[in-house]
């Protein structure tokens, strides 16, 4: 059975959630969508001394006044709380020691990489890349191309971009990154 999406109550909820529950924690709070947002909570840690109780209260906060279940990814950076919080889907939370994070993107598969859609996949693994682990392990983003065609102006930081993702690496950091996602 499918029901119509009633899009303007979601935002209301979606709003409620991220201003009553979330903002009561930190204020570095960048909200990325109507059901997903990084927090910084390194401010927060002298009264919650660990970001997994943190994430705790935010899941037992959303559950008990909103009746929605949220994921929490906790890491050092946005992209790898990011997959965390995939990877603890539909209602878990999942915490990335700093010390592992390179180790745990590079476990994930070629499309769990922002950037890495089914096209760049398949030119990758055309040039034998079938794992991220092997595609951190390439040099500089520029020794490698796996484009067959000639670059677009939408191409012009992909390659950088996704060489510095599989190294669990982020241009802007932010440590330690909450991804919430009612």
């Amino acid at each position: 059975m499918f029901l119509p999406v009633d899009m303007a109550y979601y935002r209301m909820m979606s709003h409620r959630i991220m201003h009553e529950v979330f903002l009561t924690i930190t204020d570095q709070f960048e909200q990325v969508s109507v059901d997903e947002g990084y927090m910084d909570v390194s401010g927060a840690l002298l009264e919650w001394d660990k970001p997994s109780a943190i994430g705790a209260w935010i899941r037992q906060q959303v559950a008990e006044r909103f009746n929605v279940t949220c994921s929490v990814g906790i890491a050092c950076n946005k992209l790898v709380a990011k997959m965390a919080s995939t990877n603890a889907k539909p209602n878990g939370m999942l915490l990335i020691p700093a010390a592992r994070s390179a180790q745990f993107v590079q476990m994930m598969p070629l499309r769990g990489i922002p950037g890495i859609g089914p096209s760049l996949e398949k030119r990758l693994n055309a040039w034998g890349v079938h794992s991220v682990a092997e595609l951190a392990q390439m040099m500089k983003p520029l020794s490698y191309r796996p484009l067959d065609r000639p670059p677009r102006r939408a191409d012009c930081g992909r390659p950088r971009m996704v060489w510095i993702h599989v190294r669990s690496q982020q241009p802007a950091k932010r440590s330690p990154s909450v991804q919430n996602a009612p």
